[in-house]
């Protein structure tokens, strides 16, 4: 006589991607999110409360600006759920216009980047700014 039991246990991440950086238009953006459980957990991809992939795999052939931000992967099964988190960078297209800093008062100033990306780029002022890639 054989006795079988079933051990079930909640899902956990084992690998995913700390963060991505990547090129507008002319990079892919693929996450991929590994996990364990039994039973096998369903994996699904949200990036600010919404499912943009209902598998283990987020893939965008043409990244575009609107794509940056934090993707979260939730691994759920009977016994519960993991997830973790990855933060998205995507760099602007490069155009024949630089990029510029625009204030609330409409105060524009040309900004020579040399290929630094914008995230290492420091501005101070009193007033909201924002950079705008044309």
């Amino acid at each position: 006589m054989y006795v079988l039991y079933v051990v079930k246990y909640k899902p956990s991440i084992i690998s995913s991607y700390p963060g991505q950086t990547v090129n507008e238009t002319i990079d892919f953006l693929k996450l991929t999110c590994i996990s364990d459980g039994y039973p096998a957990p369903t994996v699904t991809w949200s990036r600010d409360g919404v499912v943009v992939s209902p598998t283990s795999v987020y893939y965008s052939n043409s990244v575009t600006r609107s794509e940056a931000g934090t993707y979260t992967c939730t691994a759920t099964n009977e016994m519960g759920s993991d997830t973790t988190t990855v933060q998205v960078t995507v760099n602007c297209a490069k155009t024949e216009s630089e990029p510029f800093v625009r204030s609330s008062e409409s105060y524009e100033a040309a900004v020579e980047l040399d290929d630094t990306p914008l995230r290492d780029i420091s501005l101070s002022s009193v007033l909201p700014i924002e950079i705008i890639c044309p």
